[in-house]
């Protein structure tokens, strides 16, 4: 697991959406895995700037989010599908049958989950998959307790969870979520983990302190994949020099 600290968020999400661009160029056809949350807003706005100049095309990509909410009712919270359309699909060439996304509107939940892995499975694996992390160490959906082998499937979320995405409106947030399952993401070739923020220090600091798998922390399923990044801004690694932590290598600056 390679750690960098980058100069600011700024500078982190520029990293990760050249990181984005450059898999792009090298391979037309690579299959990503996308995240969503306020962290990856300025991700998603550098990659706007980068197709607009010409420096990628997603006419030959596919994409795979990592989770969807479970939307019953009209009046709830906007899906993860109107916010990636917003933020990136609809200003770039991607062809719509190569967005793939969790129906949250689905009329069995459990089926659209089990018909999402089907999908991982016909399409992996996932060349370059990008996550956030939640301030309870959760990345996707997969909440504390998730096993290291899950798969895309049904989650209530956390009630710290709800609190983080929505604020003061949690109460009225979905419950539920489908997302894929920690044995699902990795798969992925290699991963690109975004932490910014004073609120994701504890998670990142207790990824960190783990050499192996521990269910409190869903995050330390990667600390056995070969090809993981964590870029942190200052405040997101503030918590690593106070703490010896296990992994190989050390920190670096971006």
């Amino acid at each position: 697991m390679i750690v960098h600290v980058a100069l600011s968020p700024e500078t982190g999400a520029e990293y990760v959406a050249e990181a984005i661009t450059r898999q792009l160029q090298q391979k037309p056809n690579s299959i990503l895995g996308l995240a969503t949350g306020r962290t990856m807003e300025p991700v998603y706005e550098r990659l706007r700037y980068n197709y607009r100049t010409g420096r990628c095309s997603w006419r030959k990509a596919r994409t795979f989010n990592l989770d969807e909410y479970v939307l019953t009712g009209s009046g709830q919270h906007t899906s993860i599908f109107q916010f990636m359309q917003d933020q990136l699909i609809r200003h770039i060439d991607l062809p719509s049958e190569q967005f793939h996304i969790p129906n949250a509107h689905a009329e069995s939940p459990r089926k659209e989950a089990e018909a999402y892995e089907a999908l991982l499975d016909q399409h992996e694996p996932i060349d370059l998959q990008i996550l956030g992390i939640g301030t309870n160490g959760h990345i996707a959906f997969n909440e504390p307790g998730s096993a290291k082998d899950s798969r895309t499937r049904i989650v209530r979320l956390a009630e710290e969870t709800l609190t983080q995405n929505f604020g003061a409106t949690a109460s009225r947030a979905p419950r539920h979520a489908i997302t894929m399952g920690l044995g699902s993401i990795v798969r992925a070739r290699k991963i690109i983990l975004l932490a910014t923020g004073v609120s994701k220090q504890n998670a990142i600091t207790s990824l960190l302190q783990h050499s192996t798998f521990t269910p409190t922390s869903p995050a330390s399923a990667l600390v056995h994949h070969p090809n993981v990044e964590l870029i942190l801004d200052p405040a997101a690694a503030a918590g690593i020099a106070r703490h010896e932590h296990r992994q190989p290598g050390s920190a670096s600056t971006i």
